[in-house]
């Protein structure tokens, strides 16, 4: 594949970050502009990495975890966490329904 496994979303981005520093001289607009450019080049890195025209890689989990906090890892590990207890729970208590039965 050549890129595009999303729609190559990294020029959206960038052109969003465009038009926010072209419309706006605000320091905060400013800033969230740069973030948007951060994450579109991370994304472009992402979709050709998915189109299997790179390797993801250490520099690409690095590069990603530039641009959310560690917060924000570890709230997403600890919900991938729960739902996996949540299953796990019902899986036992379905077995535990069918010894009972027997």
């Amino acid at each position: 594949m050549s890129g595009g496994s999303y729609d190559y979303v990294s020029y959206r981005f960038h052109a969003a970050a465009d038009e926010l520093r072209s419309r706006h001289s605000e320091p905060h607009v400013i800033a969230l502009s740069r973030l948007l450019d951060r994450i579109g080049v991370v994304m472009h890195d992402i979709e050709w990495a998915d189109s299997c025209d790179t390797a993801w890689n250490d520099a690409l989990d690095k590069s990603i975890r530039s641009v959310i906090t560690p917060g924000d890892e570890l709230t997403a590990a600890l919900d991938a966490a729960r739902i996996a207890n949540d299953r796990l729970s019902a899986a036992i208590r379905h077995v535990e329904g069918m010894t009972d039965a027997i």
